[in-house]
């Protein structure tokens, strides 16, 4: 648990922040405290928050080694949602890799077969980054009209920024009365954030 909640932070620094290298430092010092590869039973949580920071620090192929790593490691403790997870860690290994289209449509499946929320946010950058603003306008507003059971996991690292990204996707279409609302929203949630999130909150 204290494994995955340091790679989670790791990825909040990678994503956030937008400090890479600050991430990728995070990850090597947890590593060497716990080896990933020397854990036994069920890790799936784990190496699915490894793949996650390395893709958000802009390390590809250290998440693909990750992902390959769990790949071979699930063997033994096969579990039903494997495939699912093994096909989000690839759309966020594409992801990091530039394969924009190919990410949004392994995320999209992803979703469709298991944790929604999950995936949904990353599946619309994927398609944001990939210049096709009308499929990330569509798969944000999906994002927040989709209930998730576990959905303090997602929203936690997720929502302020999928209202930050409409507002700016609805501003450039002219639509004013949508951008502000999504510009408020974001406000409204990240008004006491850390003093380093405040410039985004000035800006919007």
């Amino acid at each position: 648990a204290l494994l995955r909640a340091g790679l989670n932070e790791a990825t909040d620094v990678a994503f956030l922040l937008g400090d890479r290298a600050r991430a990728l430092r995070m990850v090597d010092t947890l590593l060497r405290r716990q080896r990933l590869d020397t854990m036994t039973g069920f890790v799936r949580r784990e190496y699915l928050a490894l793949v996650t920071a390395y893709a958000f620090a802009g390390e590809p192929v250290s998440a693909r080694r990750a992902m390959q790593e769990w790949d071979a490691k699930r063997a033994s403790f096969r579990q039903s949602l494997d495939a699912n997870v093994l096909e989000s860690m690839a759309g966020l290994v594409d992801l990091a890799s530039g394969r924009y289209r190919e990410a949004a449509l392994e995320l999209r499946h992803s979703a469709a077969q298991g944790c929604v929320r999950c995936v949904r946010a990353a599946e619309g950058m994927a398609w944001e980054k990939a210049g096709d603003a009308d499929s990330a306008i569509t798969t944000y507003e999906r994002y927040l009209d989709t209930p998730e059971l576990l959905w303090e996991e997602s929203d936690s690292f997720y929502l302020p920024t999928v209202y930050q990204h409409l507002a700016t996707l609805y501003e450039a279409r002219n639509d004013r009365e949508r951008s502000v609302q999504h510009y408020r929203t974001f406000i409204a949630l990240w008004s006491t954030a850390d003093p380093e999130l405040q410039p985004a909150v000035r800006a919007a």
